[in-house]
């Protein structure tokens, strides 16, 4: 944050669907946006970002 201004936010969500009791898929996304007195910061827009992924799960109780 020291580098892109005084303010910073952040959203992101997460969900999952376990297929198996081992096995989950996931998928996320989120969206970012700086601010502050910076020039450089007012002309850039909001930042998005997704993806998905699988998880496994080592040990079970």
């Amino acid at each position: 944050m020291c580098y892109q201004g005084k303010s910073v936010g952040v959203m992101e969500v997460e969900g999952r669907w376990n297929i198996l009791p081992r096995w989950a898929l996931l998928g996320f996304v989120g969206i970012g946006a700086v601010g502050g007195s910076d020039p450089i910061f007012e002309t850039q827009d909001n930042i998005i970002a997704c993806g998905i992924g699988s998880r496994y799960l080592f040990m079970q109780d």
